[in-house]
């Protein structure tokens, strides 16, 4: 029977020395104290656009904490605006001095059935209203212009934008012209 306590002992100290000898512990190598990116800490950076039309577009985009400080400055450096900073995300803004990327590719002028001279995502027959302005006087306004609103006038730019706006504002309800 001592013989068996005796097998047994040495059986379980051995299973439990055994791979105690030949374990070779896990090391994350520092080189020039750069940590390996799969055991740093992720962090997001979120940029947002401010477009005239009020439109805003926010991308996001991941990086490593360690690498963040200099992302942000390679931001900063090409005019984005820092607005918020945590340990999980870096907010970003920039404003845009031209129309959205949506009302270039997909943006028409038209008019409501109330009258208000509005930006539409596609033809003003599809009723999807972007943006309302002003309510135009149509008793003032020609029929061909009427005709024109009704049909969608593209907004392929900012002077098009700008443009078709300054050209029916005298015809405002609330304009002194």
């Amino acid at each position: 029977m001592n013989n068996r306590v005796g097998k047994w002992s040495l059986m379980f100290l051995s299973f439990i020395i055994f791979p105690c000898l030949f374990h070779q512990p896990l090391h994350v190598e520092a080189i020039h104290g750069m940590v390996g990116k799969d055991v740093q800490k992720k962090l997001f950076i979120f940029l947002r656009q401010s477009y005239l039309d009020g439109e805003t577009s926010e991308t996001v985009i991941p990086t490593y904490v360690n690498d963040s400080q200099q992302d942000l400055q390679r931001y900063l450096d090409q005019g984005w605006e820092l607005r918020d900073q945590n340990a999980e995300r870096i907010i970003l803004e920039k404003r845009v001095n031209d129309i959205s990327p949506l009302l270039k590719s997909n943006g028409f002028f038209g008019i409501t059935e109330d009258g208000t001279l509005s930006i539409f995502d596609g033809k003003p027959d599809e009723n999807k209203v972007i943006h309302s302005f002003f309510q135009i006087d149509i008793k003032k306004l020609e029929v061909r212009k009427q005709e024109e609103l009704k049909k969608g006038i593209p907004v392929r730019s900012k002077d098009t934008y700008f443009q078709v706006i300054q050209a029916f504002y005298p015809y405002s309800k609330y304009s002194d012209q």
